[in-house]
């Protein structure tokens, strides 16, 4: 919220500050990472855990939704009443946050945790993930859609390639509306016990449909096969985290949530770089596919390989979070 009010603070000068738009937003980066994290741990202590799913649904359409209303209101704002009115609704927003957090529950870590230091908490984290071939495997899947085939990027110029002129911002929409679609029928996801075979075919869905934007030459195709990535998306989020919030013992999930953030903050700005070199040195369409192609072997390269992910189902977590031993015992399900 400071740093939408800062913003605003900005647009109202006489000259607006350029370092500014571009520092804040870095700063606030920032701290989403924390905030998901913290978030991304908390889940599984309000959520009973045949919900995680269908909480992991709701939380992956309300970023979806977030994704498609945010610039759509920026930008009428900014049409109709300039950048400053923008940001100042931006701030006001958390104001709502704050308000609908007031009724959570407090979620407080285990006593024995409260005296940890940080670096000892680093340490446990990366340990136990570094047991857990599933957890890395899922991670892979992920960093492999998200460093190789986001085609974020080279929208503007698939939109030009495909003369979208006021239609551009179809392109821009389209994989938030595939995911809200797939939202609304996701209830099937909580019957799934497979997890870890879903967390696999659904990134290679997404693999497979970006390549296929290379050779589009009608904007209705790329924007169904955009649909199509999104739709496959929100069931990648809806199994990784369910498999994440399954395996992951309670006093570690604030450490392995932020790993996952730490990977998340890395992977979107360096496939967006990568695939913006490879356009550079051929041209976008072929930048998509090799992304996409790529993406797609190193996923069957990991379903190939690791069998603890592709084999995890329901059912392998442990029974209580704050046991030695059934910590031990998770662990060993993943090797």
């Amino acid at each position: 919220m400071v740093g939408a009010l800062l913003l605003f603070g900005n647009a109202l000068t006489t000259s607006p500050s350029l370092p500014v738009l571009y520092a804040v937003p870095a700063v606030t980066a920032g701290l989403a990472a924390v905030q998901g994290a913290a978030l991304d741990a908390a889940v599984p202590r309000l959520v009973p855990s045949p919900s995680l799913s269908a909480a992991s649904a709701l939380l992956s359409s309300a970023s979806k939704i977030g994704a498609i209303s945010g610039p759509l209101l920026g930008a009428l704002l900014y049409v109709v009443a300039g950048p400053a009115p923008a940001y100042a609704m931006d701030a006001g927003t958390y104001v709502v946050s704050f308000v609908l957090l007031l009724g959570l529950p407090v979620v407080r870590p285990l006593p024995s945790l409260r005296s940890e230091s940080v670096m000892a908490s680093l340490r446990e984290g990366w340990s136990y993930v570094r047991s857990r071939s599933d957890i890395r495997g899922s991670y892979l899947v992920d960093l492999a859609a998200m460093g190789l085939a986001s085609p974020a990027v080279l929208l503007p110029f698939l939109a030009g390639a495909l003369d979208a002129g006021n239609l551009t911002g179809l392109l821009f929409a389209a994989e938030a509306i595939g995911a809200l679609v797939m939202v609304a029928v996701s209830g099937w996801t909580g019957a799934v016990q497979r997890v870890g075979t879903g967390v696999v075919l659904a990134g290679g869905g997404y693999a497979v449909a970006i390549p296929l934007l290379g050779p589009a030459q009608n904007l209705r195709v790329a924007v169904l096969l955009l649909a199509a990535a999104g739709a496959f998306d929100l069931l990648s989020v809806v199994f990784r985290d369910t498999l994440w919030n399954l395996c992951v013992p309670d006093h570690l999930r604030r450490r392995v949530a932020g790993i996952e953030a730490v990977s998340y903050g890395l992977g979107a700005p360096g496939g967006a770089l990568l695939l913006g070199l490879l356009a550079s040195l051929t041209t976008p369409r072929v930048a998509l596919g090799l992304g996409g192609f790529s993406a797609t072997l190193v996923i069957g390269v990991v379903a190939a390989t690791c069998r603890p992910l592709v084999h995890f189902r329901r059912g392998q977590e442990f029974l209580d979070p704050a046991s030695p031993s059934s910590v031990a015992a998770c662990r060993g399900a993943g090797r």
